[in-house]
């Protein structure tokens, strides 16, 4: 990845964050309405069937067990897509984590390079040239 790329996404990444963190509210919100409708429509259908084996008779044509199934079925998808969005809300880096990094890779790339060598080992030898005339300076 280009160091370009990665700062512009450095830039925008707090705004990201803030998205996701958005929706991860809105989808708990959707799921906790979720989980009450379905509890409610869940208890209506058992009141159906204890009707049904009771004194009252009660029509069901299979189409509200369907139903909760359905309805079941979304609010576990729910609940996985706001676990999910969770995690990538709370390890995703903030803009000056990402700054960071950029640092540390064009430091480490810089450190690396072959003129880096090359000023190491002038460095190295002025040292000891240095640390020669230091001691004949002594004596």
């Amino acid at each position: 990845m280009s160091i370009e790329l990665f700062i512009y996404l450095a830039s925008i990444v707090g705004d990201i964050k803030a998205v996701i963190g958005l929706t991860t509210i809105a989808f708990f919100m959707v799921m906790a309405v979720y989980g009450i409708t379905t509890s409610i429509d869940s208890y209506e259908q058992q009141q159906k069937i204890a009707a049904r084996h009771g004194i009252i008779t009660a029509i069901d044509d299979g189409y509200n067990s369907e139903y909760i199934k359905n309805r079941v079925n979304i609010r576990n998808k729910l609940m996985i897509t706001t676990f999910v969005l969770a995690i990538v809300s709370a390890l995703l880096p903030n803009e000056r984590t990402m700054y960071m990094i950029a640092g540390a890779h064009i430091g480490k790339e810089a450190i690396e390079s072959e003129t880096a060598s090359k000023i190491h080992k002038i460095i190295d030898k002025k040292l000891d040239e240095y640390m020669l005339q230091l001691e004949g300076d002594k004596k």
